[in-house]
């Protein structure tokens, strides 16, 4: 069928192309693991089709059997094979709209070329192929199987499948062929919304799970990747750089642990090993710049790197730094200097965005709810009886997002001595405005018929903010 398909030539239109699905996806033979490897095999076959010169499927073909076959595929048990035809076609199907695109200057992106009657080239379909899918970038990501890759993100068994499924989704919401920062703004604003969505139904479920050691993996397994989205666009989105005037991260604005960190210079710098003192919530901006009063360099023109890995996220914490290369927590570390020449200097960083506010991290801060759920799950106790990667996870995220300011100011104001009312007042223009005033309007009330009562009620909340500790 291959052979008369290519060397003949011929187009697969959506009935053929459903034909060929039902003889190889969905047919079974007589032995156990005969059908799973069989369609694994079809599954692969029919990429073929597509992306083997000459490709051989329509831009109809190739929409309707993404939209009325390869979405409907469980996402739990999806192969790498089912996967790797599942992305092909998906993204093929982003090319075929024009919401997705390759660099508009790149000339090695694939082209199909169709002769018209004259035999002069008419139409050129650009192609999707697996070594080049991670250039493509978006101007539309209201995509046909956007939901299916949200699941197979979430739900699939293979972690290798996961993390390929998570970084595309990362890469249609960062890689972006817009220049409209409100559009921008929007866009990561709503895959935020979206994503704690999915993490409240997922810490629902890991309530609900009860002794169910099954559901209790699934709904931990979707929380954890949940907070890895939410994660990843942030460093994606501040790799590099960090914006003039954004928000320090929560953890930086109090101590650590402290550290000591043994600097290994460059060859070409004269001079010895020296320790830099540090704390495990400095930023590695902060040691970066540290590194270059003590080399007397420029700090754009260095990079550095640690347990053999290059340190990118100027924002990061220098735990997140430390937890990429070490399981086991030690108080000394070593971090090499490598120089960069002028034309390799570190590029201003291009946020998309001219606002701190617009940034995803300071986005995710904002939306309703937030931090109610991570820290939630900061507290939780996984299926071992421990907090596990989600436990982690929530109070990391947590230590990277800005300090929450309603928090913060009413503790302020609880806190004040003198007229308890008075502070209540104060806390209560404070928090109005977020929608959480109930609690502080009632003391403020109160105090006018009972001051007692208002000191009561404002110690009441005193404990109720304590509580929710750490922001």
């Amino acid at each position: 069928i291959e052979y008369v398909l290519k060397n003949g030539e011929m187009q697969i239109e959506p009935a053929m192309g459903d034909r060929m699905w039902t003889a190889v996806a969905e047919t079974s033979t007589s032995t156990a693991d005969a059908p799973r490897t069989f369609r694994d095999q079809g599954l692969k076959w029919i990429k073929k089709l597509l992306t083997k010169a000459p490709c051989s499927v329509t831009e109809d073909s190739v929409l309707h059997l993404l939209g009325a076959r390869l979405v409907h595929e469980p996402a739990e048990k999806m192969t790498k094979s089912g996967w790797s035809t599942f992305r092909t076609f998906f993204m093929q199907a982003g090319l075929d709209s024009g919401k997705l695109v390759f660099p508009e200057d790149d000339s090695e992106a694939p082209e199909l070329v169709f002769l018209n009657e004259d035999g002069d080239d008419g139409s050129r379909r650009v192609l999707v192929t697996d070594h080049r899918a991670e250039e493509i970038s978006a101007r539309d990501i209201d995509l046909v199987g956007l939901d299916q890759l949200w699941r197979i993100s979430l739900d699939t068994s293979d972690d290798a499948v996961a993390d390929d499924a998570l970084n595309l989704l990362i890469q249609l919401h960062t890689d972006l062929a817009v220049n409209d920062e409100n559009y921008v703004t929007n866009l990561h604003r709503d895959f935020l919304a979206s994503t704690l969505d999915r993490l409240r139904e997922a810490a629902k479920a890991m309530d609900d799970a009860g002794d169910d050691a099954v559901a209790m993996e699934m709904a931990e397994q979707r929380a954890d990747r949940c907070i890895r989205i939410a994660r990843a666009l942030i460093l994606e989105t501040e790799l590099g750089g960090m914006m003039p005037g954004a928000p320090l991260p929560h953890g930086a604005t109090f101590p650590g642990n402290d550290i000591s960190i043994e600097i290994i210079p460059p060859q070409n710098i004269k001079m010895s090993r020296f320790k830099l003192a540090s704390n495990t919530h400095e930023l590695v901006k902060t040691v970066r710049e540290n590194i270059s009063r003590e080399i007397d360099f420029p700090s754009n023109r260095f990079r550095l790197i640690f347990c053999g890995k290059i340190v990118e996220v100027d924002n990061w914490l220098m735990r997140e730094t430390i937890a990429r290369g070490h399981d086991v927590f030690t108080s000394v570390f070593r971090m090499q200097v490598q120089l960069l020449s002028p034309d390799n200097a570190r590029p201003r960083h291009d946020f998309g965005v001219s606002s701190p506010a617009s940034l995803p991290r300071s986005l995710l801060a904002n939306q309703p709810g937030a931090y109610d759920v991570f820290l939630k799950l900061a507290e939780s106790r996984g299926a071992q009886g421990d907090g596990g990667s989600v436990q982690s996870s929530a109070q990391q995220i947590l230590l990277s997002l800005p300090t929450q300011q309603q928090i913060k100011v009413e503790l302020c104001a609880l806190l004040a001595g003198g007229n308890v009312a008075a502070g209540a007042e104060t806390a209560a223009a404070a928090v109005v405005a977020a929608g959480e005033s109930s609690a502080v309007e009632a003391a403020v009330a109160a105090a006018a018929i009972d001051p007692a009562r208002a000191v009561a009620m404002a110690r009441a909340r005193l404990r109720e903010l304590l509580s929710q500790s750490p922001a």
